[in-house]
C-alpha cells in the first residue's frame, strides 16, 4: 500500500500524459482529485471528492477507470482491480489508512513532518501547530490567506493529524467550502427537515473544523447562513476552527460582513510563494517522500527550483512530470537538457529573466511616476516612504535577498525593512483597493 501510495501521483500523471489532457482539464475532469484510499484483495479503492454526484461518479468511472487500471501496472508493473467510491462511503478499514484519517478526511501526506518550512510560510506553519497544540484555547479561528497552491490545504490536514495524534477520540472533519456548499444544497433539496438537522449536527458536533477555500463562499447566500451558525455554536463551545482563503478578509467583497468578522476573531496568516532555498527543500522532500528509487541529483533539484517558482503545487508537478518523462525516456542519467525538454512540454514554464531588485525598483518607480533618486534619499516624505515599504515587501516576497540586504539596498537598516514589510502585509489585509494594486504591480514585474 504504501508503495502505491508514494507514487500515485506519477499514476496520475500517466493518465494525463497518455490522454494528452491539458493542465485545466487534468483539474477540471476530476483526474487531480482522486485518492488513493486503500488496497485490499488485490483492489484499489479509489476516493473521488464529496461535491461529485452519482452521476459524475459513474462518468469517472466508465471514462477513466480503465486508464487508471492500465496506469497502475505502467508504473508499478502490477495488475489492480479499481473500486470508485465517493470521499463520504469510503471504506473506514482499507488496507494501510487508519480509521481516523477516513473519518476526518484527511489525506495522510499532509503532515507537520512533510511540510517543508521557510521564510515566506515560517509564521502561518507556527500559528498551525499552536491550534494543534491546543484546539479552541489559542487563534481561534485561525485564518490562513494566500496564493493557490502554497501550502495553506497541506497545513489544514497537518492540523487534524496532530490533533488526533495527542487525542484520537478528538472528533474532526476536513471539509473543502465546495464540499460544504453541496452539502447545503442537498440538504436543502431533500425538503426534509430531518436531513436538515443531521446535517447541522453532524458540524456542530466536531472539536475541529479545519474548512478550506472560503472564497468560493462568495455569494452563496443559503451557505454562508449555515455556516454563521454553526461557527457560532463551534466558537461559543470552545471548539477549533481553522479557515483557509485565496484572498485576505477584507477581499472577500461578496462575503457578508457578520461572516467576516466570525473569520477574523483570532488571528489572519498570510503564506506565500517559496523562496530558492525553500524550493529547493521542498524538491527533496518531494523525492525523499515519492522517488527514492531515482538518483536526482542536487544539480538537477537546483536547476529546477530555478526554473518553476511560482508556487509548491507547479513546483512538485513539474518533478512529477521531469519523472515521468524521464523513465519514459529509460535514461541512466538525468542531465539539465533533459529538465528542459520534459518540463517545457508539460507545464507553462517560468523562462521569465531572473527577478531582481532593480527590476523591481524599477517596475514600481515607473507605475508610481517617481524617480529612484527620491527612493534612495533620505527623505520621510509619506508618499516616497509608502512607495519604498512596498519594493521592500515586493522584493523580500520575489527574490532570494535578506531583510539585511533589502535594507541596505535601500539605505535603510534591518528595522525598518521589517516594519515596512509589515505594514505592507496590514494594508494588503485591509484595503481591498490596495491589495489589487499589489497584484498588479506583481505581474507588471512577472512579466518583465
Amino acid at each position: 500500500m504504501e508503495e502505491l501510495l508514494s507514487q500515485w501521483e506519477e499514476i496520475k500523471n500517466y493518465i494525463k500524459q497518455d490522454r494528452g489532457m491539458l493542465d485545466l482539464a487534468y483539474e477540471k475532469k476530476w483526474v487531480r482529485h482522486l485518492k488513493l484510499l486503500g488496497v485490499k484483495d488485490n483492489t484499489c479503492t479509489i476516493g473521488v471528492p464529496d461535491s461529485v454526484d452519482m452521476e459524475g461518479l459513474r462518468f469517472i468511472e466508465s471514462k477513466y477507470g480503465s486508464h487508471l487500471k492500465a496506469s497502475i501496472e505502467n508504473v508499478t508493473g502490477n495488475k489492480y482491480d479499481i473500486k470508485f467510491v465517493k470521499g463520504d462511503n469510503a471504506s473506514k478499514d482499507p488496507e494501510g489508512i487508519s480509521d481516523y484519517q477516513n473519518k476526518a478526511n484527511l489525506n495522510p501526506r499532509y503532515t507537520f513532518d512533510n511540510f517543508v518550512v521557510g521564510k515566506s510560510n515560517s509564521f502561518a506553519r507556527a500559528a498551525a501547530m499552536a491550534v494543534a497544540e491546543g484546539p479552541g484555547n489559542k487563534y481561534n479561528p485561525l485564518f490562513i490567506w494566500g496564493g493557490s497552491g502554497n501550502g495553506k490545504t497541506h497545513l489544514l490536514h497537518a492540523i487534524g493529524h496532530e490533533v488526533l495524534k495527542r487525542n484520537p477520540k478528538m472528533n474532526l472533519l476536513y471539509v473543502s467550502a465546495d464540499s460544504f456548499t453541496s452539502e447545503v444544497i442537498d440538504a436543502i433539496r431533500s425538503g426534509d427537515q430531518t436531513v436538515m438537522s443531521q446535517f447541522r449536527d453532524k458540524y456542530r458536533n466536531l472539536d475541529l473544523l479545519p474548512l478550506d477555500d472560503v472564497q468560493f463562499l462568495e455569494g452563496k447566500e443559503c451557505t454562508q447562513e449555515e455556516l454563521f451558525c454553526i461557527l457560532n455554536e463551534l466558537h461559543a463551545s470552545g471548539k477549533a476552527i481553522v479557515l483557509s482563503s485565496d484572498k485576505p478578509l477584507n477581499c472577500l467583497t461578496a462575503i457578508e460582513e457578520r461572516m467576516k468578522n466570525r473569520f477574523g476573531w483570532g488571528i489572519a496568516v498570510d503564506i506565500g510563494a517559496p523562496d530558492y532555498e525553500t524550493r529547493v527543500s521542498i524538491l527533496r522532500k518531494h523525492v525523499e517522500l515519492n522517488y527514492n528509487d531515482i538518483n536526482l541529483s542536487d544539480d538537477i533539484l537546483q536547476y529546477l527550483a530555478t526554473k518553476v517558482h511560482s508556487n509548491v503545487m507547479a513546483l512538485e508537478c513539474a518533478l512529477n512530470n521531469l519523472v515521468f518523462y524521464h523513465r519514459m525516456k529509460k535514461e541512466k542519467i538525468m542531465t539539465i537538457e533533459t529538465v528542459d525538454e520534459a518540463v517545457r512540454s508539460i507545464i507553462s514554464f517560468d523562462d521569465k529573466r531572473e527577478i531582481t531588485m532593480p527590476a523591481i525598483m524599477n517596475a514600481v518607480c515607473d507605475y508610481f511616476d517617481i524617480e529612484e533618486s527620491e527612493i534612495l534619499s533620505g527623505q520621510r516624505d509619506p508618499k516616497i516612504s509608502d512607495i519604498r515599504m512596498i519594493i521592500m515587501y515586493l522584493c523580500y516576497e520575489m527574490t532570494d535577498l535578506s531583510k539585511a540586504e533589502i535594507g541596505k539596498a535601500l539605505n535603510r537598516n534591518y528595522a525598518n525593512v521589517i516594519h515596512g514589510i509589515d505594514k505592507v502585509k496590514e494594508n494588503m489585509e485591509n484595503d481591498e483597493s490596495f491589495f489589487d494594486q499589489m497584484t498588479e504591480l506583481k505581474k507588471i514585474i512577472d512579466n518583465g
